[in-house]
C-alpha cells in the first residue's frame, strides 16, 4: 500500500513478481523526460514484466511517469490516474502494453496529456485479448494517438503473438485537441478481429482509423496481401463520433449502430447496418448495406447489396449492385447493371449512366 506520494526523479523500477498495489490516491512521479530512453540515457520508467503476471494495480496516480507492461498476462489496472505534461512516451506511448501482452485490462481510469511532444497515450504493441474499458482519455496541445493498436517499434515478442488481435476498446470517452492535428488520432487500429464498442469521441480530426502503413491505405486497397490480414475483420459497434470526427473502417468488418458526424470511408466486404451518417460517406465494393440513414453525399461501390436504407442526400451506386426497398429523397445515380427494385424514389431524380440497369419501382 502507498501511504504517501513517491517522487523519484530519473529512477527505474521493475516489477517482476505478482503484486497487488493499492495506491490510496497517492502519486508516483519519476519525472520521465525521454519516454522510451535510448541506451545511452538514464532509464526512467516503471515496468511490469512477465514475472508480474496476475497483478492488480488500483487507485494509484502516475505523474510524468513512463509505465510499461511487457510480455505479461492477466494484469489489471483499475481506477488509476495518469497525467503527463512533458515528453513522456517517446516511441511507445506513455502507458504502453508491449511485446506479447495477453489479457491486460485497463478500466475505470483517467488519462490526460498536455503537450507531451506528440507521444501516444494507451498503446498496445503486439497484444491479444486486452481490454480498454470505461476510461476518460484527454489530449491537449501537441499529443499523439489516444488509444493506439500499434505495429511499429516492436521489441522482442513473447507468447507467439504476431498481431494486435481480439482486443476490446469499449465505453471510453476520448477528447482530442481543440484543433485537429495529424499526430493525433482518437482510436487507431492496427490488427485484425478487434472490437471497438460504445466509445464516445469528441474531436474534429481522425476519430477511428487504421494504423499508418506507408502508401498502403486499408480503406481503399483492393488486392489480397499481407496488409489485408493486418486490418481484417474488426467490429465497430455503437460508437458516437462527435465534432466531425472522421471514420475509416477495415475490410471485412462489421460497422453497426454508430453515429458518424465526420467523413466516413468503409473498406470492402463489410457489413454496414443501423448507422447514421451526417457527412460524406464512401462504402467500398462487395459490402452489405442495410437499415442505415444517410444524410449527406454517399457513394457505394460495385457488387454491393443495398437494402432498407434511407438516403436523404445524393447517392451514387456503382455497377452490379442490388438495390432493394430503400427510400430516396434526393438525386440517385446508377452505373451499369444495377438491379433497382421496390424502392421509393418518388421525391427524387434517378439518373441511369450505362447499360443494363434494371429499374422496377
Amino acid at each position: 500500500n502507498f501511504t504517501s506520494d513517491v517522487p523519484r526523479s530519473l529512477h527505474n523500477y521493475t516489477i517482476d513478481k505478482p503484486v497487488n498495489i493499492t495506491g490510496n490516491g497517492f502519486t508516483l512521479d519519476l519525472n520521465t523526460i525521454y519516454g522510451y530512453n535510448l541506451p545511452s540515457l538514464q532509464q526512467t520508467n516503471i515496468e511490469f514484466n512477465i514475472g508480474a503476471n496476475n497483478s492488480n494495480i488500483t487507485n494509484l496516480k502516475f505523474h510524468n511517469t513512463q509505465v510499461f507492461t511487457t510480455s505479461a498476462s492477466n494484469i489489471t489496472f483499475d481506477n488509476i490516474n495518469v497525467t503527463v505534461d512533458q515528453g513522456v512516451g517517446m516511441y511507445t506511448g506513455y502507458f504502453a502494453l508491449r511485446n506479447g501482452v495477453i489479457n491486460v485490462t485497463v478500466k475505470n481510469s483517467y488519462f490526460h496529456a498536455v503537450n507531451n511532444t506528440g507521444c501516444s497515450a494507451i498503446a498496445i504493441t503486439m497484444g491479444e485479448n486486452c481490454t480498454i474499458d470505461h476510461n476518460i482519455i484527454i489530449g491537449e496541445g501537441i499529443v499523439g494517438n489516444l488509444i493506439y493498436l500499434n505495429t511499429f517499434n516492436v521489441g522482442p515478442v513473447t507468447n507467439n503473438i504476431t498481431q494486435n488481435k481480439n482486443n476490446v476498446i469499449s465505453s471510453n470517452t476520448l477528447t482530442g485537441p481543440e484543433t485537429a492535428d495529424s499526430r493525433c488520432f482518437a482510436i487507431t487500429v492496427g490488427g485484425p478481429h478487434n472490437h471497438i464498442i460504445n466509445n464516445t469521441i469528441n474531436y474534429n480530426g481522425k476519430g477511428i482509423t487504421g494504423n499508418w502503413a506507408g502508401t498502403y491505405d486499408p480503406a481503399t486497397n483492393t488486392t489480397n496481401d499481407y496488409y489485408n490480414d493486418t486490418y481484417l475483420g474488426n467490429g465497430y459497434i455503437n460508437n458516437t463520433l462527435n465534432n466531425g470526427a472522421e471514420f475509416s473502417g477495415a475490410q471485412c468488418s462489421l460497422v453497426a449502430g454508430n453515429n458518424f458526424t465526420g467523413k466516413v470511408t468503409i473498406a470492402k466486404e463489410s457489413k454496414v447496418k443501423n448507422n447514421r451518417f451526417y457527412n460524406t460517406t464512401t462504402i467500398k465494393q462487395y459490402s452489405n448495406v442495410t437499415d442505415n440513414q444517410f444524410n449527406y453525399t454517399t457513394t457505394i461501390q460495385k457488387y454491393s447489396n443495398i437494402i432498407d436504407n434511407i438516403f436523404n442526400g445524393t447517392v451514387t451506386i456503382n455497377e452490379y449492385s442490388n438495390v432493394t426497398n430503400n427510400i430516396f429523397k434526393s438525386t440517385v445515380t446508377l452505373y451499369n447493371n444495377v438491379n433497382f427494385k421496390n424502392n421509393n424514389a418518388e421525391n427524387s431524380t434517378v439518373n441511369v449512366n450505362g447499360a443494363n440497369c434494371y429499374l422496377c419501382n
